[in-house]
């Protein structure tokens, strides 16, 4: 990722497999990486290496199954704001020890099939 002000923009589709699953974003190092996740079932995920700032749960604007949904990220100095379908979700300091984008995905059950179509990065002057 770009130093300065930057923002991260993709979206998850749910493919087949496992509803009880979820897939993100992952900015920083993987120890301690910044993790936006969402599930088919209607769940949010927001955690930062073992801190969870915002634990798995239920949010009124997740697509639910084959739908897709939008992760937007936006860094400006140490404060990070987080959308999910263009809704606010979070927003809170944030700390990176590297600028590295990795993709996230959790299961919790049997194998969870998902594509990531689009990742778009914008660097802000």
């Amino acid at each position: 990722l770009p130093d300065g002000d930057f923002s991260v923009r993709g979206t998850a589709v749910f493919q087949s497999g496992n509803l009880d699953s979820g897939i993100g974003l992952a900015l920083g190092d993987a120890e301690q990486a910044l993790v936006v996740a969402v599930s088919p079932l209607g769940y949010v995920l927001v955690r930062q290496g073992d801190a969870v700032l915002l634990p798995w749960q239920p949010w009124p604007h997740v697509q639910l199954e084959e739908n897709p949904n939008e992760i937007w990220i936006d860094v400006r100095g140490s404060k990070m704001t987080v959308r999910l379908n263009r809704e606010l979700l979070w927003q809170g300091p944030v700390n990176f020890a590297s600028r590295r984008l990795g993709l996230f995905a959790e299961g919790f059950g049997e194998t969870a099939v998902y594509t990531f179509p689009a990742i778009e990065i914008y660097y802000h002057e």
